[in-house]
């Protein structure tokens, strides 16, 4: 019976220990926000899906920029620029 008891307060105090950290209060750190210097510049997200192998992309514009397969994590199909 004693072993059957200190499980029972065992399992007891686990689970109030568990919903003691359901109900904390949890506060934003800081806003997240993504702050440019320049108005004119911004992100670009590319999605890439193709059966062909590619060597690199090039985008052509006031600043030309060469993507390479380097540039493109293992296993994902988006470059973020």
């Amino acid at each position: 019976m004693n072993f059957w008891r200190t499980l029972s307060l065992v399992g007891i105090v686990t689970i109030l220990t568990l919903l003691m950290g359901c109900v904390s209060k949890v506060s934003s750190i800081k806003l997240d926000q993504d702050a440019l210097s320049d108005p004119n510049e911004g992100y670009l997200l590319l999605g890439i899906n193709s059966d062909v192998s590619l060597t690199s992309i090039e985008i052509s514009g006031p600043k030309n920029i060469k993507l390479t397969s380097a540039d493109l994590r293992e296993g994902s199909r988006y470059i973020l620029v």
